[in-house]
């Protein structure tokens, strides 16, 4: 199930990054990159950007589900593996 989210980070943001809510804008929430750094960058973090979207622009966040083209080749990840939020707005 996506959520459609406005970028509002001051950067475009790749398909595939781990994004949280940083506030909102009428309807659409508004997101940014999360880490697990600090409790504001990870306390609310929403989903996986569905695809590659510039600052201020529209994109549909994965909330749960399946992406299909993201590029995982330098990860060893099992299928059933738990996957954690990292630094770098990615699972590790």
């Amino acid at each position: 199930f996506p959520s459609h989210d406005k970028n509002a980070s001051g950067s475009p943001i790749s398909k595939g990054k781990l994004v949280r809510v940083n506030g909102g804008a009428g309807a659409n929430p508004l997101i940014a990159t999360a880490s697990w750094e600090n409790d504001n960058n990870s306390a609310n973090t929403l989903g996986m950007v569905m695809q590659t979207v510039a600052d201020q622009g529209f994109t549909f966040v994965l909330l749960n589900g399946i992406i299909q083209d993201i590029n995982l080749t330098a990860a060893t990840y099992s299928e059933g593996d738990i996957l954690y939020l990292s630094s770098k707005s990615i699972m590790s």
